[in-house]
């Protein structure tokens, strides 16, 4: 089945070193994506680049609503290692739209302070 409308743009582009250097990887939403840094499995995470539909949440698993940050639509990090939780960070969900009240990042999304390069 082909993605259409809003969710063919909802995606973002992981990349392996800062500057978007390195290999990319392209993680598709709306979706979760739980431990992708894991030992023995990794996937390396230097910088992220966010696709025109996404609103990206990067958070520490087993601590989702406490330990987060937000990247808007279209924006990038160029060094995920400094930002605050940069280094601790190993989950992403997409979403295709802003969380709404109710939805579980919903407080994290109004707190941020989202780092964009």
């Amino acid at each position: 089945m082909a993605v259409t409308g809003t969710v063919q743009s909802c995606y973002v582009d992981v990349f392996e070193r800062p500057g978007c250097g390195g290999k990319a990887r392209r993680l598709f939403g709306p979706a979760g994506y739980e431990r992708l840094r894991v030992e023995g499995g990794s996937i390396p995470m230097g910088s992220l680049a966010v696709g025109p539909g996404a609103w990206v949440v990067g958070y520490v698993a087993g601590a989702p609503t406490t330990h987060a940050f937000w990247i808007l639509p279209g924006k990038m990090v160029g060094d995920l290692d400094k930002t605050d939780l940069g280094r601790r960070v190993d989950s992403l969900d997409l979403l295709s739209a802003p969380p709404e009240p109710g939805h579980r990042h919903f407080a994290s999304y109004r707190l941020a302070s989202i780092p964009m390069a």
